[in-house]
């Protein structure tokens, strides 16, 4: 597993207000991870899957109200070259998977609406629970956790990046929405896979 570069919380009330500000005013520390994402035009399209709370990008990715953990933790991700890249790399397979797999597009189309408010952790459960998704996933040198909470900092960044007004910056938010700049081609691809048509071709 690659090691994640981070930054230490600037205190819990800017980590609480940056999410807030993610979720749109409504409403572990990965070891490996970080995000990247979309452009202004289609930030509230496929690409951005929610349960009405924290948006995501990336395939098979459904936040619901208890993970808070990794919401939490996906506003101390701070983006880098390879991190970036590897989860660019894992969108790639599960979206190859998910084309190829019945059992992985039941998996992308569950219902989570009514799980958030009884399973801690249930949209990071449901990715696990899948032995080919996680699989897919690892074989891009992150885990599981570390790919769901990258992909909740993916729509954080993106949306500072877009609006930067209407989420009170941190340096974590700041630097990665400067990334985020700098890779549109990737965030665009990313933002493809997300929740777009089957893929036939890719890693």
């Amino acid at each position: 597993m690659t090691d994640i570069s981070r930054t230490r919380p600037a205190g819990i009330v800017m980590a609480v207000v940056l999410v807030a500000a993610a979720c749109g005013g409504n409403d572990r520390i990965a070891s490996d991870s970080a995000a990247g994402t979309v452009d202004t035009t289609a930030l509230d399209t496929v690409a951005v899957q929610t349960l009405g709370t924290t948006p995501a990008i990336g395939p098979l990715v459904a936040v619901t109200k208890t993970d808070s953990r990794s919401v939490r933790d996906a506003t101390q991700l701070k983006l880098t070259e390879e991190n970036f890249r590897r989860f660019v790399q894992a969108s790639e397979s599960l979206a190859v998977l998910r084309a190829r797999d019945p059992q992985v597009r039941q998996l992308a189309e569950r219902d989570l609406s009514g799980a958030g408010s009884t399973e801690e952790d249930a949209g990071l459960k449901l990715l696990e629970s899948n032995d080919a998704a996680s699989a897919a996933i690892q074989s891009s040198g992150i885990s599981v956790r570390d790919y769901y909470v990258m992909a909740i900092a993916i729509a954080g960044a993106a949306r500072y990046m877009d609006a930067p007004d209407a989420a009170p910056p941190t340096p974590v938010s700041e630097e990665n929405a400067e990334f985020l700049r700098s890779h549109r081609a990737e965030l665009a691809r990313v933002r493809e896979l997300s929740n777009g048509p089957a893929v036939q071709s890719g890693g």
